[in-house]
């Protein structure tokens, strides 16, 4: 199969005056924009600002603006560098002229690039007999699959190469991208697709999906947009080396540092910000707390940049990531929230305001007055009432889970597959690899084996546990006979007291079943619920 191979054209931007003799005679009569203005290119090579809409003799009409109308129709606009000559001809300039042939995407279209015209591309066109262009922009390589979707102002030669049409900037060096959950190497500026693994000159490794093994023995995955050179350096995306901070990467901390990557192991002081190895960021007079998720990144200045990707939870929302050390009550027993870790309350502890909350469940006040917590309660380690927690929403584990099938990763939502494109943060507990690796916070990590599922509460579900639809699941509870019986691994037993099941639901001796969301409702004779008290057949 041949292999298209793409390389990054780089826009130089020396004056028309200063251009070569030869580039000269090519430029005269047409159109340039030059930072940000339309320029008249005359016939001796001079140019003068363009002051009114001139018409071609291909029929394409210029505005003084850099607005382009062809003959057939087709609107688009000049972008920086770019040419458009009066005989039709379409390019852009570097240190000399280059016409432009192929296919260009501008304004979210793909456009082929003919003589005098832009024409809309309606049909799938064929690329180096096996590869094939579709109208959306999608460059797909032979029958693999895989594909590259066609950027704005990127030009698709009818070669196969790829032009980026910017006015950056990049040293011709080798390098790793992730692109469209591709990961292509380029070396020169001439890049495709890697198969394998690649092995840089200074032992780094990265492989087909992305997982880079430095020589220093340090382990982490791109992510689409990030881009390593040859020299370990880590660019955050296209346009930008994030030289000096800290950030989250497979659930692990990283100082990344002019471009290099080392393990956070120990916490991280800057002035008054202070970065524990767990990933709270304990900041300001008030040590306020906040959460990092997987991507987010905290500068060296202390600025928290909240990760943009659909795997961090709560990506957009700054508040979801502040962490308030509290005490709450829960299925009758007492936890303690601190630095974002739950753990059960085993001894009684003191509040900053001197009331005691002890660990059966009662707050003794500095007056002495007792109380005792309801289900839900939080207080902060401050002392300061907060809202009652919200029950948590039930999601069917048998709808929505991530599992391995086929040796792919597939994403379930409501039932729905799709192929999973990037690692997926689960709440901040594990990260899913698209190769099936699950790495958790504690640094362990594990392969999923063919047709394992992962719920999206981090729980792993192995083929052997899998409810099959019509099968009654490992622990219900039934109404016989007027009293209430549990069922677990098929031994029944009859209820003595009232019971709350692992999953939070309380099962009560009149068949009264409370969810934890609070809905209530009374069993009938033969009537069965699972542990989270949805109801099951009657039969």
């Amino acid at each position: 199969m041949k292999r298209a191979q793409l390389f990054f054209l780089f826009l130089g931007f020396a004056t028309l005056l200063k251009a070569q003799q030869n580039d000269q005679k090519l430029m005269r009569d047409g159109v340039i924009l030059r930072e940000g203005k339309t320029y008249k290119i005359e016939k001796d090579g001079s140019t003068s600002p363009l002051l009114a809409e001139i018409e071609f003799s291909n029929g394409a009409k210029i505005s003084k603006y850099g607005d382009i109308t062809f003959a057939n129709g087709l609107k688009t606009k000049l972008r920086e560098g770019e040419v458009m000559l009066k005989n039709g001809s379409f390019g852009i300039l570097q240190n000399r002229l280059r016409m432009l042939s192929g296919y260009i995407k501008r304004e979210g279209k793909m456009l082929e690039i003919l003589p005098g015209e832009l024409r809309p591309v309606d049909v799938e066109k064929n690329i180096l007999d096996s590869n094939r262009l579709t109208a959306d922009g999608k460059y797909y390589f032979g029958k693999s699959g895989k594909y590259i979707q066609i950027a704005e102002n990127e030009v698709l030669t009818l070669k196969g190469e790829i032009f980026l049409n910017t006015d950056g900037a990049l040293s011709p060096e080798s390098f790793v991208l992730k692109r469209d959950g591709l990961v292509i190497k380029a070396v020169n500026n001439k890049m495709a697709i890697i198969e394998g693994e690649y092995l840089f000159p200074n032992g780094t490794k990265v492989n087909d999906k992305g997982f880079v093994t430095m020589k220093e023995g340090v382990n982490f995955s791109l992510k689409n947009g990030e881009k390593l050179n040859s020299k370990g350096e880590l660019f955050l995306n296209n346009e930008m080396l994030f030289s000096n901070g800290i950030i989250k990467k497979d659930g692990l901390l990283y100082l990344l540092k002019d471009g290099k990557l080392t393990v956070l192991n120990e916490d991280y002081v800057l002035d008054t910000t202070r970065i524990t190895v767990n990933g709270i960021v304990v900041t300001g007079t008030k040590q306020q707390k906040f959460i990092m998720r997987e991507g987010d990144v905290v500068g060296l200045d202390g600025k928290l940049m909240l990760a943009t990707t659909p795997c961090a939870e709560g990506s957009k929302n700054k508040k979801s990531r502040f962490v308030l050390d509290h005490v709450t009550f829960k299925q009758g027993k007492v936890f303690i929230i601190k630095d974002a870790e739950t753990s059960l309350l085993t001894n009684d502890i003191t509040l900053t305001n001197g009331s005691k909350i002890l660990k059966i469940g009662q707050v003794v006040k500095p007056n002495g007055s007792r109380i005792l917590m309801h289900e839900g309660q939080r207080i902060a380690l401050t002392g300061d009432e907060l809202p009652d927690e919200k029950p948590e929403e039930s999601v069917n584990s048998d709808k929505n889970y991530l599992t391995m099938l086929h040796g792919r990763m597939w994403l379930v939502t409501d039932g729905k597959p799709a192929t999973l494109k990037e690692d997926y943060n689960i709440n901040n507990k594990m990260v899913v690899k698209t190769d099936g690796i699950v790495l958790k916070t504690d640094g362990s990590k594990f392969l999923l084996k063919e047709k394992d599922r992962i719920s999206f509460e981090g729980q792993l579900i192995p083929l052997e546990k899998r409810t099959i639809p019509g099968q009654l699941p490992n622990e219900y509870y039934i109404m016989k006979m007027g009293k209430m019986w549990s069922v677990i691994d098929g031994k029944p037993t009859k209820l003595e007291k009232d019971i709350i099941t692992k999953e939070g639901t309380k099962v009560l001796l009149d068949g009264t079943i409370v969810k934890k969301d609070k809905q209530r409702f009374v069993l009938k004779e033969n009537e069965k619920v699972d542990a989270k008290g949805e109801i099951l057949s009657s039969r």
